[in-house]
């Protein structure tokens, strides 16, 4: 019953957006690229939320637990470090898959299917298995590269028992500017 409320909220969720050629208009829970952080939260929230920084430090993310969400379970938000607009390069939301990574394929596939659909003017690659360079796991991304240079992702995360972070899926889109930062940077 889950998935079948998850496929349909995607759905529900990307209706407008039937042959896009860029991730301008798409939505990750109301949230579009190039909206400015504090548009959906405040500063204590921005403050008190889960950060993730980058070796060359010039994005930073925010992952946002989405307890009023559709969808997701929680939200990570990218924006250039010293930017004080905060204005979003990359959106991510993620749902947990707690050891069951079998679902997670299946679901990842379903939205693959989805974003195939709605971007079919896009290079879609999908890349594996892929050993996580943390060594927590293993992860299996599948993208979609635009003209402009920006991209969209849906991948699931296999996390080591021992990493104590349960297995989850995750629906992405970056800049062009953010795609390429995070190709430096792995």
């Amino acid at each position: 019953m889950k998935k079948l409320f998850i496929i349909i909220v995607f759905f529900i969720s990307f209706q407008s957006l039937t042959k896009a050629d860029a991730i301008n208009d798409f939505e990750i829970e109301g949230i579009t690229i190039g909206d400015s952080v504090f548009d959906h939260f405040n500063q204590k929230k921005i403050n008190n939320a889960n950060e993730d920084t980058y070796k060359n430090g010039t994005f930073i993310s925010k992952t946002f637990s989405s307890k009023d969400s559709k969808l997701y379970e929680y939200i990570q938000l990218s924006y250039k470090k010293l930017d004080k607009k905060k204005i979003i390069h990359g959106i991510t939301g993620v749902i947990r898959f707690k050891d069951n990574l079998d679902s997670c394929l299946e679901e990842m596939k379903s939205i693959d299917k989805g974003l195939s659909e709605m971007f079919p003017n896009s290079k879609r690659t999908d890349w594996g298995k892929y050993k996580m360079a943390s060594g927590n796991g293993f992860y299996y991304p599948i993208t979609f590269d635009f003209k402009d240079e920006s991209s969209a992702m849906v991948s699931c995360q296999d996390f080591n028992d021992s990493s104590n972070i349960d297995n989850n899926l995750k629906v992405s889109i970056f800049t062009a500017e953010f795609s390429l930062f995070l190709e430096q940077e792995n």
